[in-house]
């Protein structure tokens, strides 16, 4: 039986193998990492080694591939508003966030603080900033 000769993978095809090999696992490793893929499927590397002898079968041509199979970035979820402009006759598109065209979210008032209204004294409504626009009613 003749010996047995190994190949260093390490210096195989010049280095190009190791060197791709190791950028695969840079990949596998950024997509784990990515929050915006599922944490817990499954990744893979493969490598492929095809040889094509000649019918001497001394000279064999050889390729390698090494592929990664990763997971794709998780889809984002939104709602948009669309429609024509009455007036202008333009496409609108903007996304929906929550509130109907046209209105204000009332959050922004909710976190003033609030002056203690007086309990000694009757409250004349009619000198009373209005919170919304911020004018100030008349009688």
């Amino acid at each position: 039986m003749a010996e047995k000769n190994f190949i260093n993978l390490e210096t195989l095809a010049g280095g190009a193998f190791a060197e791709k090999l190791n950028e695969a696992f840079l990949q596998v490793a950024e997509n784990i990492q990515d929050p915006n893929t599922d944490a817990t499927a499954k990744r893979g590397i493969t490598v492929n080694i095809k040889f094509a002898p000649n019918k001497t079968r001394q000279l064999v041509n050889t390729s390698i591939s090494v592929n990664t199979k990763l997971v794709p970035a998780e889809a984002i979820d939104t709602q948009m508003i669309m429609g024509v402009d009455a007036k202008t006759k333009k496409l609108e598109v903007a996304e929906y966030n929550g509130l109907p065209s046209g209105q204000i979210s009332l959050d922004e008032y909710l976190e003033e603080e609030t002056e203690e209204l007086p309990t000694s004294k009757p409250i004349d409504l009619r000198e009373r900033i209005i919170p919304m626009d911020g004018r100030t009613a008349k009688a």
